[in-house]
């Protein structure tokens, strides 16, 4: 079993690449890598350059761990040139360790976005920004006949505000479409296929596991939660799902559109879960993921009220009327004496309702009458939340009462409410497995890293891996 990263030591404030790169600080650690904040010192003063280097143990030649990390260089090195997909500029190798120098995403990676930043509540824009980004990258791997297999949010890197997606670490990475190896990735994001061999009769679609954990980063951004911890019938969340279709709907509070979707995308066949691009264009049609959306979108801005000048209750005043001209010519203004009541002033409440004339004195705020009073956000609520036909939710949003989501929960079974699903883990990455072995032909020569410093060029890059690369026809297949 290839060590893993504890056992790298911690190289910040150390120089390699022989001096063009300085080690500044400690970014994060992966199963098997150290990745770094790494200065060039060869940039010019006023507009210094910054990389992300991974530190990783150097095997030794012909070993089963040296094979899968050259299959990890060689897949990156062909598809590094998309703007998708983090760059690899090159990669140089000391006596004990491979450096990989990477391009530097200073947003972090996408579980901060999801959980520490919370850029995706009630956020239905960002979201559909995102997954677009994503898919963008995921479609030129399968394009390219490259397969992830570990998509999940620590992979995923972005800006501050979860965009700008850039999809990394191909560790796992593979070129067969239909897979022998089982359980490669992390737990919650693998489809049930690709955890249990008898269940999968031996293979599994590596493109369809992609789409299934495109579909749980799907669920985490849109609700906060996991679906299930494994998607496994051992599971309560993932056998509550088999048991019954709308687990979803009812437990995560999503609405029937987005729940519609999942159950196609969980689908237990693998040819009957859409394709990428109907994926894309299913959550591009979506206005509203969740009912905390539409509660969102249904609250009015908050007003603060005017400032009151204090009014006296009555007053004398002084009418000026003009009156018939006298005979002499005199012109008197008469000037009453009798008070004049004036009306209270009126103490603003942008939240209070108006009551109806036929109401008693003690208010009693009617729901709207339609909902084409609602604030609206881009289209009707109806058609996301419920339909009028259907009798187990409200009949139109207007009837919400001041919290949308627990009134629709209150008129769900009770069974919904006592299901208790895995909340996003605190910051960690997962452990991740490695395959069992690399399918290799007879014919197949790898490279093996030399002591000597090896350049691609992002042009060249993918020339000088595909003449080496493994061939398509191994025995996995």
């Amino acid at each position: 079993m290839a060590p893993s990263s504890q056992t790298l030591p911690d190289l910040s404030g150390e120089f390699i690449d022989d001096g063009c790169l300085q080690l500044l600080c400690l970014l994060g650690s992966g199963a098997y890598g150290k990745v770094y904040k790494a200065l060039d010192t060869t940039s010019p003063p006023d507009d210094l350059e910054y990389y992300a280097v991974k530190c990783m143990h150097r095997f030794e030649p012909g070993s089963r761990d040296a094979e899968i990390q050259e299959n990890e260089l060689m897949v990156h090195c062909m598809i590094s040139d998309h703007p998708r997909i983090i760059t690899l500029h090159r990669q140089f190798c000391t006596d004990e360790f491979v450096f990989v120098v990477l391009e530097l995403s200073a947003g972090g990676d996408f579980f901060s976005a999801m959980v520490d930043r919370n850029c995706f509540h009630a956020n239905p824009p960002r979201v559909k920004k995102a997954m677009n980004e994503l898919l963008d990258a995921v479609e030129f791997l399968h394009r390219n006949s490259v397969f992830h297999r570990d998509i999940k949010p620590e992979n995923i890197l972005c800006n501050s505000a979860g965009t700008d997606i850039r999809l990394a670490d191909f560790g796992l990475a593979t070129q067969v479409a239909v897979s022998t190896q089982f359980g490669c990735g992390s737990r919650s994001y693998m489809s049930p296929e690709s955890i249990d061999r008898v269940y999968a009769n031996g293979c599994y679609s590596a493109r369809h596991s992609d789409l299934w954990a495109i579909s749980v980063l799907f669920t985490n951004m849109i609700s906060g939660r996991y679906p299930w911890a494994s998607a496994e019938i051992s599971d309560a969340g993932f056998a509550a799902f088999r048991n019954d279709s709308n687990y979803l709907l009812k437990a995560l509070k999503l609405s029937r559109p987005a729940s519609a979707l999942l159950k196609r995308c969980f689908h237990m066949n693998p040819l009957r879960r859409p394709t990428l691009a109907q994926f894309r264009e299913a959550v591009n049609d979506i206005d509203f993921f969740s009912l905390e959306d539409v509660v969102a979108c249904m609250s009015p801005p908050l007003r603060l009220p005017s400032p009151q000048l204090p009014v006296p209750t009555s007053l004398t005043l002084e009418w000026a009327v003009a009156a018939a001209p006298s005979a002499v010519g005199d012109c008197e203004t008469p000037r009453p004496s009798f008070p004049i009541a004036m009306p209270q002033p009126i103490q603003f409440n942008p939240f209070a309702l108006v009551a109806s004339s036929s109401s008693s004195s003690s208010p009693s705020p009617p729901p709207p009458s339609s909902s084409s009073s609602l604030p609206s956000c881009g289209s009707s609520v109806q058609t996301d939340v419920s339909t009028a036909t259907d009798s187990s939710l409200p009949a139109t949003p207007a009837t919400f009462s001041n919290d949308a989501v627990d009134v629709v929960r209150s008129r769900l079974p009770a069974s919904a409410a006592s299901m208790a699903l895995p909340a996003l883990p605190p910051r960690a990455y997962l452990g991740q497995f490695r395959p069992r072995h690399i399918p290799t032909s007879k014919a197949t020569a790898y490279r093996t890293i030399g002591h000597s410093r090896i350049t691609l060029g992002r042009k060249s890059a993918g020339a000088t891996v595909l003449s080496e690369s493994v061939s398509a026809t191994s025995a996995e297949a």
